[in-house]
């Protein structure tokens, strides 16, 4: 699908106002497109979104679609240090054609997507009390449907659902927005690998505890 292709494709999505000033549609050093090698992110979400009517219902299509495309990297292929970029995702599978990551690569992938097709989306960190007793970190995500923020956790595959967490006994959730990452802020991580430090080479707005997800 050519880029011009992309507006007519998601009822004229670009045309979704981003309440945020356009912050959560921008591309970054973890959101490539669409322009040169980004082109294969807009095809795939194409893919992802296909036959959907609204942005609403393209979000949903792209959590489950992510879920189903990704393999949990159980065997830390992936340093836990860094969060992998769109573009580093799609370049790297395992035997069977996955792609590798953990949650910070779900939620990162589900918003390339999103974004691609001009769906406003964020990036959530979250510390919470697990079900274990123990304080675990996790990452998902929220899309902008035009009326609201709508929960998305590709990783568990659950879409408007800010309840899976405390149904599943999790408690205690803190949440910080992950907003225009880029590369060089952390000095000891080398620029251009398409591997950004979780936490350092993002700009975090702490949110606390939101009340639907506690």
């Amino acid at each position: 699908m050519p880029y011009d292709g992309i507006e007519k494709y998601n009822n004229d999505a670009n045309h979704l106002p981003d309440p945020d000033n356009g912050v959560n549609l921008n591309t970054s050093d973890i959101y490539h497109f669409p322009f040169n090698e980004g082109y294969n992110i807009i095809f795939e979400a194409a893919v992802a979104g296909d036959n959907s009517t609204t942005p609403y219902e393209t979000a949903n299509q792209i959590t489950d679609y992510v879920y189903k495309v990704m393999h949990y990297d159980d065997e830390a292929f992936l340093d836990r240090s860094y969060t992998a970029s769109d573009l580093w995702i799609i370049n790297h599978t395992n035997a069977s054609g996955y792609y590798i990551g953990v949650c910070d690569e779900y939620a990162t992938l589900s918003n390339a997507f999103n974004r691609a097709l001009g769906i406003p989306s964020k990036q959530y960190y979250l510390n919470m009390t697990n079900s274990s007793g123990n304080r675990s970190a996790h990452e998902m995500a929220e899309i902008w449907d035009g009326q609201e923020w709508i929960h998305s956790d590709p990783t568990w595959n659950s879409f408007d659902n800010p309840d899976i967490y405390v149904s599943r006994n999790c408690s205690n959730m803190y949440f910080w927005n992950m907003k225009n990452a880029d590369d060089s802020l952390d000095a000891g991580d080398p620029m251009g690998d398409g591997l950004l430090h979780f936490w350092l080479d993002f700009e975090r707005e702490y949110l606390g505890m939101l009340d639907k997800y506690n």
